[in-house]
């Protein structure tokens, strides 16, 4: 069995993905990063050419399928134009997907018919379900999201030497009721600022959460609920966080409960959210067994390897 990992030029996180390939098995006899750098043009034409063959339903004839070889990407949103060279050679098409939001499930859909897709990873449990009952995709497959543990580095709260951490979306509310007792009582506080770039590199963003005691965390149903609808997921930052031995507190997505078998977050106390995480930082080191069960449950449970093992399993069943 051939897989072939399918990105554009700047998704590191498929790096990660690929990084932590599991090779359990004899029978899976090669893996091939098939990388394609595309100018904005070539995105934009891609995107423009697919969007019209697949809403006038116009097939290019593809190859006849080959179970043996798979076409695969990590894909956030729908964006399954990225398709379009590879399905023409050969091989079934599959994607692990991430940010599958209620307003783009018709294009999911689309997608399913126009290139005959077999299988789809869902990041989200209520994503994978909503596709189940729709029946219109013979595999829709859970698959939360997940890390790559050795990109992190893990500290002992103790000897990290920032306070605060809030990555990329902020809910703004708790914010606003923080950042200035947090400034008062000289704690450190890193966010995202008029949606500019919070760091250049992962590398940054990896030694600042290493060096943060405290990760602020929520779903995107709260900071972006006309995009997210119903939609409650864990997304990567709860797993960053924890990889780099952050306390995280917040709000858990049933889900994330779920799959840990227990609460890895503090909740966020409303109407008390100052006077929380200020006792928290001056109480830090309480909480370091919550801190050290989180990041065990992590690499145990939730890396790109325990994915890996789970999508060459149901690949090899396919091809059996």
């Amino acid at each position: 069995m051939k897989i072939t990992l399918i990105k554009h030029y700047d998704n590191s996180l498929l790096d990660e993905f690929k990084e932590d390939f599991n090779l359990n098995s004899n029978e899976v006899l090669d893996i091939h990063v098939y990388s394609y750098k595309l100018t904005k043009f070539q995105v934009q034409l891609s995107r423009y050419t697919y969007g019209i063959l697949s809403k006038f339903n116009i097939k290019i004839p593809w190859s006849k399928k080959n179970h043996d070889i798979i076409n695969f990407a990590m894909i956030f949103g729908p964006d399954f134009s990225k398709f379009l060279k590879s399905s023409i050679k050969s091989g079934s098409v599959s994607a692990y997907m991430m940010d599958a939001w209620p307003q783009y499930f018709d294009r999911i859909k689309t997608a399913i018919r126009y290139y005959d897709i077999e299988t789809l990873f869902f990041s989200s449990k209520q994503v994978t379900e909503y596709f189940q009952k729709e029946n219109i995709i013979k595999n829709a497959i859970r698959l939360p999201e997940a890390i790559n543990p050795k990109k992190y580095v893990f500290k002992k709260l103790k000897d990290k030497n920032k306070d605060v951490i809030s990555i990329g979306r902020k809910w703004k509310q708790y914010h606003a009721r923080i950042i200035e007792p947090l400034i008062i009582n000289n704690k450190s506080y890193k966010y995202e600022i008029d949606k500019t770039l919070m760091f250049e590199i992962s590398s940054d963003l990896f030694k600042e959460l290493s060096d943060s005691k405290v990760s602020i965390c929520v779903p995107s149903i709260i900071t972006h609920p006309l995009r997210s609808g119903d939609i409650n997921t864990m997304t990567q930052r709860y797993l960053q966080s924890m990889a780099s031995g952050c306390l995280v507190l917040g709000i858990s997505p049933p889900e994330m409960i779920d799959l840990f078998g227990y609460d890895p977050v503090i909740q966020i106390e409303e109407n008390n959210e100052a006077e929380q995480i200020l006792n928290i930082l001056n109480n830090i080191e309480r909480y370091q067994d919550l801190v050290d069960k989180n990041y065990t449950t992590v690499l145990s449970s939730h890396t790109f390897q325990n994915r890996w093992t789970l999508i060459i399993e149901h690949f090899l069943k396919q091809c059996n």
